[in-house]
């Protein structure tokens, strides 16, 4: 390596250093990249990253939607002050095995007073000057957005709405049954993924002859299945209901 070379690596290395120094002396900063004194931190929340991989923290790579870069410059931001409310975090997690980089998102609400620290899955709350006394933890609700996270009681919420939903679907599925086992009613059947669309063409004691007609994905109503053909079955009409 040439004399010029290696003090070029030299001075690189010094300014990097010197850079993050820098950044490590500006103390506590909100996402505005303002320097907070301890008399403004109780009307913040403060959310940090407490994934590891490998022997270094993660670092924060966007606060709603803003680069830390635009922040905090040089920097590896590892914690941030936000006000109360609603806030989205990335996070770089590494590489993977295809030397890929990972990020992690994380929306989740914020109460002033506390601290947030990011893990894979869930987030910990605790009191910002008492981070060893768990408060809750906020995770995301099963089957839907993997990266919104939600605290207990709205998780609560959520369950009994669905539950009630589900019992006012049952009960209309009830009601419709009269109209199901009619000759040229639309009927329809989620199963799996997949929603199912045909029209009565028979009836016959307790079963219901069914031209399917198509198949749709449940989550894109414009996407067939793979190898759909319309066909013709007999099924219980208890099995479908009438297509909205």
């Amino acid at each position: 390596m040439s004399g010029l070379k290696y003090l070029r690596i030299v001075w690189l290395s010094i300014v990097v250093a010197l850079a993050l120094s820098g950044c490590a002396v500006k103390g506590a900063i909100d996402q505005a990249g303002n320097t907070l004194d301890s008399s403004q931190l109780g009307s913040y929340a403060v959310a940090e990253v407490g994934i590891l991989k490998g022997p270094n923290s993660q670092q924060i790579e966007m606060v709603d939607r803003v680069s830390s870069g635009e922040f905090c410059k040089y920097c590896r931001v590892q914690e941030i002050n936000l006000k109360p409310g609603v806030h989205q975090i990335v996070i770089d997690v590494g590489f993977d095995a295809s030397h890929q980089l990972v990020r992690e998102t994380f929306n989740f609400p914020v109460e002033a007073g506390n601290r947030y620290t990011l893990l894979e899955g869930r987030i910990a709350v605790t009191r910002r000057d008492d981070p060893e006394h768990l408060l809750y933890t906020l995770v995301p609700i099963a089957g839907r957005d993997r990266d919104t996270y939600y605290p207990p009681a709205m998780i609560a919420q959520y369950n009994d709405t669905v539950q009630m939903q589900r019992a006012e679907a049952q009960e209309q599925r009830v009601w419709n049954q009269p109209l199901v086992r009619k000759i040229g009613a639309h009927i329809c059947k989620e199963q799996g993924a997949i929603v199912y669309a045909g029209y009565v063409e028979q009836i016959a004691d307790d079963k219901v002859q069914i031209r399917v007609a198509s198949a749709a994905m449940k989550q894109n109503r414009q996407a067939s299945p793979a190898g759909f053909q319309p066909n013709i079955i007999w099924d219980s009409p208890s099995n479908w209901d009438l297509c909205e």
